[in-house]
């Protein structure tokens, strides 16, 4: 029996400090019925000469070069040039364990799953590996637990996992079949949490490995430690995009009240970084205050998708629904120095 293909595709960056202990723990996977596509996307440092002499030393090593338009299109890049059964993301910061793909293919194989997920650690500065906690003890979903549990924990992380392509295994057939692909980040906050709310229609069956298998390197340089001034604009677009994915494909009201509190949760984290960003109490204020206007956002605050936020996030958002903007920015300020 021919063993599964699978592509692993990396998208390039600038991160030429990072990138060889990427590409290296892809190319020692275990399992070798690998492709490794590596998209540099316009790296203004040595990364396309790095991603040049790997593929030199392994022809399972694809090198697609291209002018910068970001992750999600670069990762678009890649899907067109992969050939494998099934396809997982790494990032060129991160790297994974030797034995990643092999557990991956031996999930989706055992259970006939569209998609397999799998924990992960955070590598923080000083080197110290901190585990992210699965918490379940179900492995397997099917049928409209697929969406209704498994996709919904996404929104929330009510079970360890984050709400991004990777530490996720899919395969290929749902993407290519239906037409999935990533809208860029310059356009939409959170891209890839977009492409998998939309896999997720037509996922049948999905397997949770419950170890971690992918390690995430924290660091200044990481996307997630950048702002945004026009974070909100984005994020609106990530809520009216995600409403038209539901109303497609026929989810149900507490899914989407689940993608709505994740919505939320990005206002959230960018209001936090425009309130810790130096500047003065009156500046953050104002601030807050212009978002009182934001009509997508003050439309999202419903008490059912408030049900579905942490406590301290529920009270924010309480707040700001009686624009307490001074409150608002008490708070954020108080939890960021406790």
């Amino acid at each position: 029996m021919r063993q599964p293909r699978v592509s692993i595709v990396i998208p390039v960056y600038n991160a030429e400090k990072y990138l060889d202990r990427c590409i290296e723990s892809a190319v020692n996977q275990t399992y070798k019925e690998t492709e490794i596509i590596l998209v540099d996307d316009g790296s203004t440092d040595s990364g396309f000469e790095i991603c040049k002499k790997w593929a030199e030393k392994d022809n399972r090593i694809k090198v697609i070069h291209k002018t910068n338009e970001g992750a999600g299109l670069a990762r678009n890049a890649g899907l067109d040039a992969a050939t494998g059964d099934y396809v997982l993301f790494v990032d060129s910061d991160d790297y994974i364990l030797p034995e990643t793909v092999q557990k991956c293919v031996d999930a989706a194989i055992g259970d006939d799953s569209e998609i397999v997920l799998y924990g992960r650690a955070d590598v923080l500065p000083n080197a110290e590996i901190k585990e992210k906690t699965i918490k379940t003890d179900k492995f397997c979903y099917e049928g409209s637990d697929v969406t209704e549990e498994l996709l919904a924990s996404l929104c929330t992380r009510s079970k360890g996992f984050g709400f991004g392509v990777v530490c996720k295994m899919l395969k290929t057939s749902i993407i290519r079949d239906n037409g999935v692909e990533f809208c860029s980040e310059r356009e939409v906050l959170s891209e890839d949490a977009l492409f998998l709310a939309e896999c997720f229609a037509y996922v049948k069956k999905a397997t949770i490995v419950p170890e971690y298998l992918y390690m995430c390197v924290l660091h200044g340089d990481s996307l997630s430690n950048k702002q945004y001034p026009d974070f909100q604009s984005k994020n609106n677009v990530f809520l009216n995009k995600v409403t038209d994915i539901c109303n497609k494909n026929g989810y149900s009201q507490n899914v989407k009240n689940h993608l709505t509190a994740r919505y939320l949760s990005y206002a959230l984290a960018g209001i936090k970084q425009v309130v810790a960003s130096g500047k003065t109490n009156k500046e953050s204020v104002a601030g807050i205050k212009i978002l009182f206007k934001d009509e997508v956002l003050c439309s999202a605050l419903t008490n059912e998708v408030l049900s579905l936020c942490s406590s301290a996030a529920a009270l924010f958002w309480k707040l700001f629904r009686l624009k307490c903007a001074f409150l608002c920015c008490l708070m954020i300020k108080f939890k960021e120095q406790n």
